[in-house]
């Protein structure tokens, strides 16, 4: 007779070690559990369900007993195969050891149960009800083998000894009452009495699926489904749900900084005042990323439990860097970072600080694994990360679970063209609407069109301003507009005798063809010291150019430096140049580029030179938007820039035609997304057709230089998390051109693209592909 000791829940993790117990695991995911329940306890009000938490608390002490069957078993231990789910299994436990099947909470817990690794759909097609008319029995029935007297045993006896002891004396004691009645009998017709409770299942989801994707029962099988899911996977992998004690309180942060109160900026004690959502509009500089984090701990202390904060940012490699500077701050062990490339990124960083191999992979697969896991405290992701709760891939329920109740700092929201940020604006709707997400929008500038579109999306918000006594601090740029294009010979030469005086100089183009062009001239001013920065390198020697640039520029005196880039620039490297020389381009994107000239403000002014003359073919911003910029910068030339000035001209930008058909791009996408996207939003299902979609959106494409291959397929047998560093991001535009040219192929699963590549200049594309990228 098995003994419930032997019950294993996980396989061994080599052969011959004892698998992790069904005792030890289902240990593990309730105290994961109660640690979701720690951080968001008003979740229950969002979807008015007072018996979420009491429905999910059981859904997860019951979820995995299925597992006591003798063919999972055995499986488990290598003895046999085993093709059925043990989550319906579970349910058919959970018929009989809550003996009232028409209890309201009975098809919520099941059904949590029921999805917790599988859709419902895919469970009903396979254990389809029995068929009549086509003589077909009930596809529970394969399963009547596995239901005997053991099995049921087992189960109370998990019941009685594991669970029930947690259970008294705590707000979950009325579980208590009803498990303590349960009984260890084998019902009379085991398939018969799941096939009731899988009925009930099913009209559920039914209800569900016809409904309104707000409605009540619509978000709490969502938060129901997520609970479980964050608190099953996450012990799983013997992952613990995190908190961050330095974000508990505004002091706690302060000492955290090293910075004391009456040292703030204004803006940044009126962030931490604030209660609920808010824009922050403040110099580039002035400290946004402290007052972002002080909002947070402010919003800690206000409204109780421990929720995530997610940091968001446009850019991948905005968010390496951030990643490193949140976990000097916060706590490495409190910090992960999300994104596509997340893996790569990190086991290159842990790499750097002299970790083995070995120990940075392990690290790194530590770190990704928690974010993936919605284990962490504090969260760095791009707002594409969200979006995949929206097009409802695969868990997306977990990723709601998560977002619900939480604090979301977002940052350079005016980097997306309008589809995208209608999207963007839609999902933060959501979450500040329903899901109870408290949301700080930071930003130099801001046009007073998106504001208003952002107290559309988000309801009440406060509008936190720097003082006119801080704008004033920071005007620390004096602008030349030039009739000349920054390739021409005279932009040229007097760009290399600023560098030949000691300055350091920045020459931001739009394009990367520009800037390879640009970077082939100015070797013969300047030699091998100028370097090219741009989307088309490799994460590796991208990686190398920002260290050696960094080097240059911190080791003893720092020592010149001139880099032409693209604004790539903007989001990755925390350096400060003396001078900029730039391509026209829209106001936003030019007060970037300004951002990071005399950042530090070690002197009263430098200058910015910007061109006024349009490039022949620059497709990647509007026209319209360049021609205003320039119209709005006018007044500025040869004087010094006042920021505050610049939010009137940046509003003048957005008043006219130009400003109206952006809003009305803006607004359709948002329309759009919320009709064929988050109206399918519904629970314990995956939407295959949203996430092709998705892929066709959002997923980047990367090739491989054919030069590189030999030395990817060395990387892949040595060092596998760095192999995926030598690929190179392409516009899909690109990628067709390249496809339709015959000179890509694929090898081994990866893209090899016919085309030359250097460390120098990285990926060239032929002269007839469209330079659309950064």
């Amino acid at each position: 007779m098995p003994h419930l000791a032997d019950i294993w829940a996980k396989s061994p993790p080599q052969p011959g070690a004892a698998g992790e117990t069904l005792q030890r695991h289902t240990r593990r995911t309730w105290e994961n559990f109660l640690s979701c329940r720690e951080r968001a306890p008003a979740l229950h009000q969002l979807c008015g369900a007072p018996r979420l938490w009491l429905r999910a608390a059981l859904a997860v002490l019951l979820h995995d007993v299925g597992k006591c069957c003798a063919g999972f078993q055995a499986m488990l231990r290598g003895q046999a195969s085993f093709r059925e789910r043990h989550e319906v299994l579970s349910v058919a436990a959970l018929s009989a050891l809550v003996g009232d099947l028409s209890s309201e909470d009975l098809p919520w817990v099941a059904a949590a149960i029921l999805s917790h690794h599988e859709d419902l759909p895919a469970i009903n097609a396979r254990y389809r009800p029995k068929d009549e008319f086509l003589n077909l029995p009930d596809g529970l029935s394969v399963l009547a083998s596995e239901l005997t007297a053991d099995f049921y045993r087992l189960a109370s006896e998990l019941v009685k000894e594991e669970l029930l002891p947690r259970l008294v004396e705590t707000e979950f004691a009325e579980l208590a009452t009803t498990l303590a009645n349960c009984t260890a009998l084998k019902p009379e017709d085991p398939v018969e009495r799941t096939r009731q409770l899988m009925n009930r299942i099913f009209d559920l989801y039914r209800r569900i699926e016809a409904g309104h994707y707000q409605s009540a029962e619509a978000l709490a099988g969502r938060l129901l489904r997520g609970l479980l899911v964050i608190a099953d996977h996450s012990a799983s992998a013997h992952v613990s749900i995190g908190y961050c004690e330095r974000l508990a309180s505004t002091a706690g942060l302060l000492t955290a900084l090293q910075r004391r109160p009456e040292e703030l900026f204004e803006h940044q004690r009126s962030a931490m005042a604030v209660a609920g959502n808010a824009i922050l509009i403040a110099p580039t500089g002035s400290g946004k990323t402290e007052a972002g984090l002080l909002w947070a701990a402010a919003q800690m202390g206000q409204a109780g439990g421990r929720p995530v904060l997610f940091y968001v940012l446009p850019y991948q490699a905005s968010l390496n860097a951030m990643r490193q500077r949140l976990g000097l701050v916060l706590g490495d062990q409190h910090v992960a970072l999300q994104h596509s490339h997340a893996l790569q990124a990190l086991y290159k960083a842990f790499a750097a600080r002299d970790y083995s191999p070995q120990e940075a992979e392990r690290l790194a697969r530590r770190e990704a694994a928690v974010a993936r896991l919605h284990a962490a405290p504090v969260k760095l992701l791009t707002p594409y990360q969200l979006l995949r709760g929206a097009f409802q891939l695969r868990g997306h329920e977990a990723i709601w679970a998560e977002a619900a109740c939480s604090l979301m700092i977002l940052d350079e929201l005016h980097a997306y063209e309008p589809r995208r940020l209608g999207m963007i604006l839609a999902v933060l709707a959501h979450l500040s609407r329903d899901l109870g997400a408290r949301l700080l929008v930071m930003s130099a500038t801001l046009p007073e069109r998106l504001v208003r579109l952002l107290q559309e999306a988000l309801g009440r918000l406060e509008v936190i301003r720097s003082s006119a006594q801080t704008f004033a601090q920071f005007r620390r740029h004096r602008l030349f507009l030039v009739n000349d294009d920054l390739l021409s010979d005279s932009v040229l030469e007097r760009a290399a005798a600023d560098w030949r005086s000691g300055l350091s100089v920045l020459m931001v183009c739009n394009t990367v063809r520009r800037a390879q062009q640009l970077w082939s001239r100015m070797i013969q001013q300047a030699g091998e010291r100028v370097m090219l920065l741009h989307g088309r390198f490799h994460a590796e020697d991208r990686s190398d150019k920002e260290v050696r640039l960094l080097r240059l520029r911190t080791q003893g005196q720092p020592q010149p430096s001139l880099l032409v880039s693209t604004q790539v620039v903007e989001v990755s490297l925390d350096i400060d140049f003396d001078v900029l020389y730039s391509d026209p381009a829209p106001l936003e994107a030019l007060i970037q580029r300004f951002g990071r000239v005399n950042r530090r403000r070690l002197c009263r002014e430098r200058n910015v030179f910007v061109s006024a003359s349009l490039p022949a073919a620059s497709p990647i911003y509007d026209g319209e938007a360049v021609r205003l910029a320039l119209e709005a910068l006018a007044p500025f030339d040869r004087g010094l820039l006042d920021e505050q000035r610049l939010q009137g001209g940046l509003d003048g930008v957005y008043s006219g035609q130009f400003g109206q058909t952006w809003e009305a791009s803006v607004r359709k996408a948002w329309r759009e997304f919320e009709r064929d996207v988050l109206a399918s939003l519904k629970p314990f299902r995956s939407d295959d057709r949203l996430e092709e979609m998705f892929e066709r959106i959002f997923d980047g494409i990367e090739v491989l230089p054919a030069g590189l291959w030999p030395h990817y397929r060395e990387l892949s047998e040595s060092e596998p998390l760095r192999a995926p560093g030598l690929l190179v991001p392409i516009t899909s535009r690109q990628y067709r051109m390249l496809k339709a040219a015959g000179r890509l192929r694929w090898e081994q699963g990866v893209c090899v693209a016919d085309c030359p590549y250097s460390s120098e200049l990285g990926l060239e594309l032929p002269s007839q592909a469209l330079d659309d990228g950064l």
